[in-house]
This record gives structure tokens, sequence and C-alpha cells, in this order.
């Protein structure tokens, strides 16, 4: 190769420059993201062809053995010229030359699918980013749900520095949630609480769909015999969740719908607990009849009688029916005056309920009894 000689290639700083100190090593072109993107070909052949010349020099200056090996017929040192060197096939530090040689041309030509790109600014990032998750919302909205959440997975791969990796886990949850996939949407609304504590208004957004959920998960069937006491176990984790929600945000915007829901999930369980009551009442466990009478009251009625601070009350018949099913009780247990403050309860506290009415008549009957 004579010195000076081109392969089309502009100079750079991967040059392998001319050294003083040797005795005619010729300069070689240099390598370039142009010259390699115009004949990436003959730039192989270039990278190979330094890290001969690379390996003959150290082992020319140093003593160093690299493992190139000059054959019969090659010329090594001949003032203007080096002559066409292979490498010895047994040998490693050939291999090693010019596997690095291979690094540095592929890292090169990585580079090169940059060239001509503008460099990403904070705001293009956004942008794309918007760009990105409006198009996923598209799809969204037209409620193609696989799609919607495969793009929103890209956005949040892509642009999970912007503001919109988050909406898009969001939506992703929503998406579930949609599609009544409620174990799986409070799985993700929780995993979002955790990652984004920061963010009030998302979290606030994130419980309420968490809440929502657990009232969701609660069966049609759910008041069932006394004897299957797990089925009401969604129906407490719904209530817990809604009550803990509406304490730590009373006035956020679906507070009002989240009060709907605990309304109801209170008077299901209220509900429950009054007709295991009566179970046991039937069968003349009075004592067991009582405690679930009285921890209906206590938990469900009293607790949420003044609205308490999640602003949430009771309706007025439940509060009644417990009462009555209390006073009716200790009437079986011979306990008179326990049941006329029973009574007497129902007529004071929801003296407009039809169930005041049927208070009114047991204390009659008691009068008319003499008890």
């Amino acid at each position: 190769m004579a010195s000076g000689g081109s392969y089309g290639l502009s100079q750079s700083p991967f040059s392998v420059a001319k050294d003083r100190t040797s005795r005619g090593a010729p300069e070689y072109p240099a390598l370039t993201l142009r010259g390699i993107e115009r004949e990436p070909n003959r730039v192989a052949v270039h990278t190979l062809e330094c890290a001969r010349f690379g390996s003959s020099f150290l082992e020319s200056r140093h003593g160093h053995d690299t493992g190139v090996r000059q054959l019969p017929g090659d010329e090594m040192e001949t003032g203007s010229r080096v002559g066409p060197w292979r490498p010895h096939r047994g040998r490693v530090g050939s291999l090693a030359l010019m596997r690095v040689a291979a690094a540095i041309l592929v890292a090169t030509v990585a580079a090169t699918a940059c060239e001509g790109s503008p460099p990403r600014t904070a705001l293009g990032y956004t942008e794309d980013a918007k760009r990105a998750y409006d198009k996923a919302m598209g799809e969204f909205n037209a409620h193609n749900w696989i799609e919607a959440q495969a793009q929103m997975r890209e956005v949040k791969r892509k642009y999970g520095y912007s503001k919109f990796a988050r909406l898009a886990e969001l939506r992703y949850a929503d998406a579930d949630f949609e599609q009544e996939k409620f174990g799986e949407a409070i799985r993700e609304y929780r995993e979002f609480v955790r990652a984004h504590r920061a963010d009030a208004d998302d979290i606030a957004y994130a419980r309420s769909r968490v809440a929502e959920g657990l009232y969701r998960e609660v069966p049609d069937a759910f008041i069932l015999s006394s004897a299957e006491e797990r089925d009401q176990a969604a129906a407490v984790d719904a209530y817990k969740e809604l009550h803990s929600y509406l304490s730590d945000y009373p006035n956020a915007a679906p507070a009002a719908h989240a009060r709907e829901l605990l309304q109801t999930i209170v008077g299901r369980l209220i509900d429950h607990e009054l007709y295991v009551a009566r179970f046991y009442l039937n069968r003349d466990n009075y004592e067991a009849a009582v405690a679930r009478v009285r921890y209906a009251i206590r938990t469900y009625i009293t607790s949420s009688s003044e609205g308490g601070r999640n602003g949430m009350v009771v309706a007025p018949e439940f509060g009644a029916k417990a009462l009555l099913l209390l006073g009716e009780t200790y009437l079986r247990m011979k306990k008179w005056g326990d049941a006329r403050d029973a009574f007497e309860s129902v007529i004071r506290s929801y003296e407009v309920s039809p169930i005041a009415g049927q208070a009114k008549n047991y204390l009659a009957h008691m009068l008319a009894q003499g008890v």
C-alpha cells in the first residue's frame, strides 16, 4: 500500500498517523462517519489493515510478540512501504487485535445512524412523548384495549422521564378496569401508588379506582348462609378502602361517587350481619344474635350516624331494622327492660320510618302483658 493512499475517506481522529520514530511506517487513511456510510466494504478492509500495521509497529518498537508473523514473500520494511501483512492462524494476539478493530467498526457504523439527526432537546423529547401518548389515547377512546395497552407500554418504555409515561401507566390500568379485569387493574393502580407517592392528584385518582374496583368485585349474590363467612371478605375490603379514601380525600372530585359506593356497601354489610343474627335467633342462640346486631350497630351505624369525617350517612332504615331486631331478641330472652329501650330508640331516632310503627306495636303488646 502506497503512503498516503486513499480509500475515499477523509482524515479524522481515527487516523493511524505516521510515527516518526518508526522506519518508513505508512500513514493510513482515516475512518469517518461519511466515509463509512459511502464505502462500508472498503472501510472493513481499511480497519483490518490498520490492525495489522498496529501489530507490526508494536512488535518492531517494543519487541512485543503480537502474534502477527511475516510469511515468505512478504516485505517488511523497505523504507517507503510495508508489505501486505497476514495474521498467523495459530496466534491469539492477531485475533484479539482484529476483534478490537471489528468492535471499533461496529460502534462507528452504529453512530452513523444518528448522522444528520438534530440533537434531541428537552422540548423535543416532551413533544415526542405527547404525540405518542395522544396516539395511544386514540386507541383507548376507540375501546381498542389491546392496541391501546401496547402503545401505552411503548410510551412508558421510550419516555420514562416524562409525565406522559406516568399517565400511560394509569391509562393501562384503566383499560383493564374497563374490561372488568378488576383484579389486574387493582394491582396496577396499587403499584402506581407505590411508585409515584409525590403525585397527589394521580394518587387520589388511583386510590379511588382501587376502592371502586374492590366494590365491583363484591358478588351480587352477597347475602348467603351464615356459614359462608368468607363471602363477605370482598365487601369488607371494599368498605375499608372506601372509608380510607374518603378520610384522606374528602374533597376530591371522585369523593361524591365514593360516598355513594360506601353507603351501598355499608347497607350490604348491615344486611348480612342482621341475616346472621336472625339465623341465630331462629335457633334460639340469643346471645350470638345479640352480639351480631350490636356489632352491626357499633361498626356500621353508630360510627356513621353523624356523617363522620368522610361525610357518609347510613340510610335510616338500616339503623331502624337493627334496633327492632335487637328488641325482638330481648323479648325472646325475656329481658323486658332492654327490649323496651330498643323499641323506644327506634321511635325516637327513626320516627318517620315505617319500622317505627312496628316498634310502637311491640311496646303496646308489652304494656298489655304487663311487662
